[in-house]
């Protein structure tokens, strides 16, 4: 049986000269799933397009405001890639880079620091399990503290074959230059509320409560269904 890890300790701007590509067969369309991603589609053509010619680049930074769809596009792409269709995470060369909890107190970790980008770095460094691509997501990119950061620059530098690093972060100019220069930087941007409201009236919420969750999601998808999964939430935050 072919062993898990998970790094639980602990989220381009386009063509430049440190971005390495990998040639690669044609491949299914990654198509926008309504159920899971809502607006920002020119994102997805885009890395469609990237996957569909075999031109991903080794290295990516999505950037944009929280909860608009970052880490439900790449998560979505390394499933296309890995062509799994399970969860992600229950795949031998997918590696998630997060904050971690802090055993005691139960609150995150203030940054994502340098035993995990080692441990990171070991696994992308290995052949691949099932033969195919290894695939990393480093959520929070700009918490990585200055060592860790240091640590994962050198892979980015050196780019083993058939690897895929996605770091995702709600602002490129946080994450530390020498880094943000060696990725593609993808801009993700608010969704229009009437996109938002028909994305959720199609999940089955209600039409009134659709658009109210719209207009309270500040343009950001994963707030609005955040409202809708969780009432709690919603009870709060007009309470």
């Amino acid at each position: 049986q072919v062993p898990i890890f998970c790094l639980n300790q602990a989220k381009i701007a386009y063509y430049n000269p440190f971005a390495y590509t990998y040639s690669m067969p044609p491949a299914p369309s990654l198509k926008p799933e309504k159920a899971r991603f809502i607006g920002n589609a020119s994102v997805l053509s885009f890395l469609n397009k990237a996957w569909e010619t075999g031109r991903l680049t080794h290295a990516y930074l999505f950037v944009g405001p929280d909860h608009v769809g970052k880490m439900t596009a790449a998560r979505t792409l390394a499933g296309k890639i890995m062509a799994t269709q399970n969860s992600i995470d229950q795949h031998p060369d997918f590696t998630l880079i997060e904050r971690g909890c802090d055993a005691k107190t139960g609150k995150l970790h203030s940054a994502i620091v340098l035993d995990q980008i080692h441990a990171a770095r070991g696994r992308m460094a290995m052949s691949a399990f099932m033969g195919g691509w290894k695939i990393c997501i480093i959520d929070c990119a700009h918490l990585l503290n200055t060592a860790a950061a240091n640590a994962l620059l050198k892979s980015l530098e050196e780019p083993h074959p058939k690897t895929l690093f996605k770091l995702v972060s709600n602002s490129a100019n946080r994450v530390m230059p020498t880094i943000r220069s060696r990725c593609q930087i993808i801009s993700f941007a608010r969704s229009p509320r009437a996109e938002i409201a028909n994305a959720l009236a199609k999940r089955g919420t209600a039409e009134d409560k659709a658009e109210l969750f719209a207009s309270l999601s500040a343009g950001c998808p994963g707030r609005a269904i955040n409202y809708a999964e969780n009432h709690g939430v919603f009870a709060d935050l007009v309470t």
